[in-house]
């Protein structure tokens, strides 16, 4: 994944662990720097403040290969996680600092979607991170409940993402 995002590298890493790459952008419709700081913000609510994830905001070609490499589905997707462990709220309830993994995030398709939701483009890329972080922290919709529990707290991280200021509380997800 991250060797993927390597041709185009834009690093915006500052004091915390969110690292934003690009492949086929420029984006600028969907800001590295907005969406590294919705990502601190989620990252916060989780009681995650340190965590590394690593974002790559790519374009259909890319998330194509991706897909088809990685799903074998040679279609082009939304979103697509990368975790770096087999038990993530195990290790994360351990090390709240704990690389997470990787985040691919097709910005052609977020903007197809945000017309379909009347939003704009970094807010659908924001909502696709939260979906993207949730799967790197073991979360999935494989079944009714799953995806119920799933999106609803995909909802939250959205609104913490969107909030102007980090919201003062804690979503408890790792025990």
């Amino acid at each position: 994944m991250k060797k993927a995002a390597e041709s185009t590298r834009r690093a915006s890493r500052g004091g915390s662990g969110v690292e934003i790459t690009s492949e086929g952008g420029p984006f600028s419709d969907v800001s590295s720097r907005v969406l590294k700081a919705r990502a601190e913000k989620m990252l916060g609510l989780l009681g995650l403040p340190g965590a590394e994830v690593s974002i790559a905001l790519v374009d259909d070609k890319a998330m194509k290969g991706l897909h088809a490499r990685f799903m074998n589905d040679p279609s082009t997707t939304d979103v697509l996680s990368f975790p770096l462990h087999h038990a993530p709220r195990e290790v994360v309830a351990k090390d709240r600092r704990a690389a997470l993994g990787d985040i691919a995030i097709c910005v052609p398709q977020a903007r197809r979607q945000a017309r379909a939701r009347k939003a704009t483009p970094v807010d659908e890329a924001t909502a696709l991170l939260a979906h993207g972080i949730l799967h790197l922290l073991g979360f999935d919709h494989r079944t009714k409940d799953e995806e119920r529990e799933m999106f609803a707290l995909g909802r939250v991280l959205e609104v913490a993402g969107l909030n102007k200021r980090p919201i003062k509380a804690r979503l408890e997800v790792i025990s």
